[in-house]
């Protein structure tokens, strides 16, 4: 994953939600081994190199629309950027948490194999 990303600079879109996530989590990251500052600096360099953040939330009536078909409402601004942007996909590690989105919406559900076989073709 950390080859793609890199690869393929402001080609994957992250919600804004996903990285609040990281950093709540933190205490996670740091007992396997990541330091806050280490993590403070990567996700920076993430939003300013990696990913495109849309600095503007998605219509609040659009993610709780999503959030119904989605086995984790929290989910819900993840596919909500999806609908959004459509794009290509949304990749995920968790292709079962967005599959009733998916089939309800149309929009595919990537996992990393996926993603690295789309980028071939590019």
């Amino acid at each position: 994953m950390r080859r793609t990303l890199l690869a393929n600079p402001k080609l994957f879109a992250c919600a804004l939600e996903s990285l609040h996530e990281i950093w709540e989590h933190r205490d996670e990251w740091n007992l396997r081994g990541l330091r806050t500052r280490d993590l403070t600096a990567m996700l920076r360099y993430l939003v300013r190199e990696v990913l495109d953040v849309p600095r503007a939330p998605q219509a609040r009536e659009q993610v709780d629309s999503t959030a119904a078909s989605l086995r984790d409402p929290d989910d819900a601004p993840v596919a909500a950027l999806a609908l959004a942007l459509q794009g290509d996909g949304l990749w995920t590690f968790n292709p079962r948490d967005f599959a009733g989105f998916s089939a309800a919406r149309g929009i595919p559900v990537l996992t990393t194999a996926e993603v690295v076989r789309l980028l071939r073709r590019l």
